[in-house]
């Protein structure tokens, strides 16, 4: 037998029947689950039919918690208990359900405490290369601990959903942590399972993009040169990089070390960088410590996603062994195609400074000794300078071919005179004559050669005709022996150098 009770809905109706007055009571029934469905994004709802016998119709609301109010969505037949609302609401928040019935007689029942659809949200951290996924809790099952896990599953570039196993605090936790790489796209969705292992209720599907900016396919170290010194005998390194035109990050660090694998010290931070090659100057102490240069390629999150190869200028050193200058340098660090060649070169700063190229060596060599014997009759004064050239050999994979000079290093030459001690005019092309030679131009001249007597061999006041050829009296030949010599000259500063001594002529 039923109970008539009065009593008013706050609810909306999309059918006819009474609102209050005298109603029989009706027994709701009770909610079961709600669901999305991930392939069409609709929310499903299921329920217990209520046990009164006459029931007709049921009605599906949707809770509006904002107003505190239920809106009906539908109805339908006494022999239905699960109903799809077509709509795609539940794919951007949650949204709650319940389920009045209707008997026959159009009295309605109250209705059972909703059920929110899980809403699943997934943010992807580009700086931490997770996903976070989170999702509020079933609630209906936690608050009577029927809830028993959720499942989480995952679909991989558009591929079939699996499922996964991410770490959790307890079966109710509602946040998990999924490690990914770059570029490629992710879609998951959950789902509360109920401790029956029946119901189940399924989240929307909530997909996220890793895509990061396309990383630089290549940055190539051109070249580190030595451009110039300063005053205060720094170095002026000049560097070059080439870098991929369609990649899609644009800040780069140039950072150097004095140590080749460790190159720790950022000197500049380019942001948004278009120009292509780069070109970077850097001061450096001159000439004693080598500096090595690398470009790195920096994602937003300020990681370094690529670099070049390293580039290590050319550190050039002088000793000076009586006439013989003595290079050693570092070698060229590290272009792709490698060195080729190291070309020496030498300066004579005279009037005007005359630059030839000595030599050329394989990548192998990096020394070279230069002899100064044929300088000493052209009237060197002053000071030489060196420096060596390297030149990329073919095989860059870019088609770059670099090119780096060391730094200059000068070596003095101080006027100074030289006499051999003895010479043999014997006509077989070797020290066949004997006179100063010296590193500088003279301004005044003045050379004389005595034999044991007192007489004169040779006198001259022409430094182009200052060489003895051993004969005497209209080409005869001098007899063997010592001789002496006496010579004074000076120099374009003014100063007066003499020198006396003996040389030996020798017939062998």
């Amino acid at each position: 037998m039923r109970i008539t009770i009065v009593f008013a809905l706050a609810v909306f109706f999309i059918f006819t029947g009474p609102v209050s007055g005298q109603v029989e009571f009706v027994t709701p029934p009770s909610i079961r689950w709600v669901t999305v469905d991930t392939a069409t994004g609709y929310v499903g709802t299921a329920w217990s039919a209520s046990p009164d016998r006459d029931i007709e119709k049921y009605a599906i609301y949707r809770d509006s918690l904002e107003a505190k109010a239920a809106y009906a969505v539908d109805t339908v037949s006494g022999t239905k208990r699960s109903y799809v609302h077509k709509t795609l609401e539940a794919l951007h928040r949650s949204l709650s359900y319940t389920v009045a019935a209707i008997d026959s007689a159009g009295n309605i029942s109250t209705y059972p405490p909703s059920h929110s659809t899980l809403f699943l949200e997934a943010t992807y951290d580009t700086c931490e290369s997770v996903i976070n996924l989170t999702w509020p809790q079933y609630k209906p099952w936690v608050e009577v601990d029927s809830l028993a896990f959720y499942n989480i599953y995952i679909s991989q570039n558009k591929g079939p959903f699996r499922a996964i196993d991410l770490p959790k605090v307890n079966k109710a936790d509602t946040n998990r942590i999924h490690a990914v790489p770059e570029n490629q796209e992710y879609c998951y969705f959950v789902e509360a399972v109920h401790q029956d292992g029946k119901r189940k209720s399924t989240s929307n599907k909530s997909c996220v993009s890793t895509k990061m900016p396309r990383h630089p396919a290549y940055i190539n170290a051109d070249y580190a040169t030595v451009a110039g010194e300063t005053v205060s005998q720094e170095s002026i390194i000049k560097l070059s990089f080439t870098y991929d035109p369609l990649g899609e990050i644009w800040d780069f660090d140039i950072v150097r070390g004095k140590n080749f694998g460790n190159l720790n010290f950022t000197v500049e931070k380019l942001k948004n960088l278009h120009d292509n090659p780069v070109i970077y100057y850097d001061t450096v102490p001159y000439a004693t410590i080598n500096y090595y240069y690398r470009m790195e390629a920096k994602d937003i999150c300020n990681r370094m996603v690529d670099s070049s190869n390293i580039a290590g200028p050319i550190v050039l050193k002088t000793e000076r062994d009586s006439l013989k200058i003595n290079l050693s340098w570092t070698p060229y660090l590290e272009w792709r195609g490698g060195v080729g060649r190291y070309y020496i070169y030498r300066i004579i700063l005279n009037t005007q400074p005359d630059t030839i190229l000595l030599d050329s060596v394989n990548y192998r060599i990096t020394t070279y000794s230069d002899n100064l014997k044929d300088l000493l009759n052209q009237g060197v004064e002053g000071y030489i300078r060196y420096y060596i050239l390297a030149r990329e050999k073919e095989g860059n994979p870019y088609g770059i071919y670099g090119q780096s000079r060391s730094n200059i290093v000068e070596v003095h030459i101080k006027p100074d005179v030289y006499i051999p001690n003895a010479f043999t005019p014997d006509g077989d092309g070797q020290n066949e004559k004997i006179g100063p030679i010296f590193t500088f131009d003279s301004k005044t001249f003045y050379f004389v050669i005595y034999d044991r007597w007192g007489g004169k061999v040779l006198e001259t006041s022409d430094k182009n005709n200052r060489f003895w050829d051993g004969t005497v009296r209209g080409g005869q030949k001098a007899a063997p022996g010592i001789y002496i010599y006496y010579l004074k000259l000076t120099t374009r500063s003014s100063l007066i150098i003499e020198k006396r001594g003996t040389i030996s002529l020798i017939y062998p």
